[in-house]
């Protein structure tokens, strides 16, 4: 382990014929992770000594940086139609709430370890779609159907208002991007939106729920399991009905097989809506 800093880095980089394409943190790839005194003086400055510098207010120890050939011409100006080719989603799990659309106040919406804030009407609308189908994911086009009509439903004249179009949303949806909150993917991961009569684990989820007390979710995260949802999850094949899981469920309580402290007991719903937000449910 020698650290070094991010122009050393690049120059070792630049000595194997490697460019700078980017970082794993989107929130990296704009001056607005720095703090907001001292953006201004950064937007000029190269993009290289705009990291480094980004680097030292921001104290950072671990860097998540991409390269690539430096042979490959890059594009660095964000254009709306690249969104077209990506699937969206949140980066992390939403507190769930229900957003006035329609009132002119700022909201807040806290989204993992990120707050999004905003006035904005036809952001609110975004924001609501994909707090409410966390942790599926959508097309731009699909995001900006469900915020119009979710607009029209509340009684909103979308008819009359401008900036309300296909590009005006993936603006939105980039603003969100670079700030953290929002998650773009070529392949989106297969994931239930909702608890089905069948629920399914993946087979890796359910192996691992059998054998120790936490399984991979299909957003690669790592969630502890208590002694109910490991008996839950383990059982989740797509075979059974909820009513099967029940049974089995309280069998296994009866029997000893899980014990159950007085203040303990959840219903088979409240674990089964707690997988599905946890991304564990693939149907």
């Amino acid at each position: 382990n020698h650290p070094c800093y991010f122009h050393e880095f690049m120059e070792r980089a630049a000595a194997c014929k490697l460019q700078y394409l980017g970082d794993a943190n989107s929130a990296r790839l704009t001056v607005r992770a720095a703090p907001q005194e001292a953006q201004a003086a950064l937007a000029n400055l190269p993009m290289l000594r705009q990291q480094q510098y980004m680097d030292f207010l921001l104290n950072t120890t671990f860097r998540r940086t991409l390269l690539c050939h430096d042979s490959v011409r890059l594009e660095r100006r964000r254009s709306n139609d690249y969104l077209q080719r990506f699937h969206i989603g949140l980066s992390g799990r939403p507190r769930r709430v229900q957003l006035d659309l329609i009132a002119a106040e700022p909201v807040d919406v806290v989204v993992g370890n990120n707050t999004v804030s905003s006035t904005s009407t036809f952001a609110k609308a975004g924001l609501q779609h994909l707090i409410n189908i966390y942790p599926g994911t959508v097309t731009l086009a699909e995001l900006h159907k469900s915020a119009i009509e979710s607009l029209e439903e509340a009684g909103y004249a979308v008819l009359d208002q401008p900036g309300m179009d296909v590009d005006d949303m993936a603006a939105v949806v980039m603003e969100i991007f670079l700030g953290g909150a929002i998650e773009l993917s070529l392949h989106p991961p297969s994931v239930a939106i909702e608890v089905s009569e069948r629920p399914t684990a993946s087979p890796m989820a359910r192996l691992q729920a059998s054998a120790q007390g936490r399984a991979v979710s299909q957003l690669h995260e790592t969630i502890g399991l208590d002694a109910f949802r490991r008996h839950v999850v383990s059982r989740l094949d797509g075979e059974h009905d909820l009513d099967w899981l029940w049974r089995d469920l309280a069998s296994a309580i009866d029997k000893g097989e899980i014990e159950v402290a007085s203040n303990s007991i959840e219903s088979l719903d409240e674990i089964l809506e707690w997988c599905r937000d946890r991304a564990l449910l693939t149907g």
